[in-house]
This record gives structure tokens, sequence and C-alpha cells, in this order.
């Protein structure tokens, strides 16, 4: 708690708002933990959501009717979340796949995002398994490939005096890149330029061997950089 305290005073010092705190749990046996503390002048309120005590049934069933049209924020972090809620005869397993299913209701603006949310949530409180499954996935319901697909046009349009070939591997390489800083800003919050741009220049072969798996597992954003530049030292 008096961690949020810290946070909350930093957030009312540089904006001189009020501060809402909003504490998520995502295990599905949590007990009731405290929302309010007093540090003497200082008292400390939050509010604690229980991921798991709510019922993806419900949210299954809303955005499975969802349109396009009229996704919003709430939709896209209801079906981030979803692994985490409670279901009569679904295990987390299976609600990984309905997230992934259910991606291809949202605005194409918005899968990207959603899925790197969930990939980074996913690597850090779900097993190994659950995350290749989650990977597989998104690969096979060609997500990835839509993303490839826009890069590759972007480098097409800026290879054409260089090649067809040349502009298609320079758009595939980067559809890779622009999901995987979406993932790392997912779960670090920012992305340094000078990591980006060293993340543009690590070989292709390391790229999804190497350096994509311990982007989804590494701890902070300096362990990446860390990473990053001994991947483009060998």
């Amino acid at each position: 708690m008096l961690r949020f305290a810290q946070y909350a005073l930093a957030l009312y010092a540089q904006h001189r708002r009020p501060v809402r705190t909003l504490v998520v749990y995502l295990g599905r046996h949590i007990g009731e933990e405290p929302e309010q503390q007093s540090y003497g002048a200082v008292s400390i309120r939050v509010h604690n959501i229980y991921l798991g005590r709510r019922e993806a049934e419900a949210v299954i069933a809303r955005l499975g009717h969802a349109s396009p049209g009229v996704w919003t924020p709430k939709d896209d972090l209801d079906l981030a979340f979803l692994p985490f809620m409670a279901h009569a005869t679904l295990t987390q397993r299976d609600l990984v796949n309905v997230s992934v299913d259910l991606l291809n209701k949202a605005p194409r603006n918005h899968q990207m995002l959603t899925a790197a949310v969930i990939l980074a949530l996913t690597s850090r409180f779900l097993n190994e398994d659950l995350v290749k499954l989650l990977l597989g996935v998104i690969q096979m319901r060609d997500l990835i490939k839509e993303l490839e697909d826009e890069a590759i046009e972007r480098g097409l349009a800026q290879g054409l005096a260089r090649g067809l070939e040349l502009g298609r591997q320079q758009g595939m390489r980067q559809g890779k890149i622009d999901m995987l800083l979406a993932i790392l800003r997912a779960r670090f919050h920012t992305v340094p330029d000078e990591l980006a741009l060293a993340i543009q220049r690590v070989p292709d072969d390391l790229f999804l061997t190497e350096l994509a798996p311990y982007a989804l597992n590494a701890a902070t954003i300096d362990d990446v950089v860390a990473w990053v530049q001994k991947l483009r030292a060998q």
C-alpha cells in the first residue's frame, strides 16, 4: 500500500488532479486485500479488481456479438484479461484460445495492441506452454501476417528501385519488428529510441530465435537493451 501511496502522490504533484488507484489481481484464488491504509498524515484508498471473480461467460457473449464499429477500449481490456476470469467449464488454456478467436471481432487498428497486451500478460503469469499456444494461435489467425502485409507495402514503396524481392523481404522483417515493439511497449510502457533503432539492426537469423523469446520474458527494459547489444555483437 505504501508503494501505491507514493505513486499517487507523485502523480498528483505532477498533474494537480485527483488520482484514483485501481489494483488488478489476476489470480483466481485471491482473498480479500485491504483497500485503505493510513500512514498518519497520509492515507491511501485503492479499488481492488479481482479478475478471477469475473464471469468469463458474460464477457464472451458480449464480445461475440460486438460490432467493430462500436468497439471500445473497455472491450480491448476485457479481451486482454479474459484468460484470467472464471468459467464453469473452460480452462485457462481454453480461454486463451477464445481470446484469440475474439480478436477477429476487434477493429483492425485495435488488434495488434490487444494481441501484444495478451502476450505481455500471459508471458509473465501463465506457464510456458500457454504462451507458446497463444503465439501459435495468433499466427494461425494470420494476425502477424496482416501486420507483415502492411509492412510489405511500405517496404515495396521504398524499395521498388532496388527490386521487388528486396522490398518484400524488408516489409516482412518490419512487420515482425513492429509486433515486437508493440509487445515491449505493452510490457514496459515505453521503448527508448536507441533500443528501437538497435532492434532494427539485429540480424534476421537471430530475431525470432533469440530476441523475440527473450523480450517476452525479460524482467526489465534494461535487460532487453543488454540482450540486443549482445546479439548485435555476435
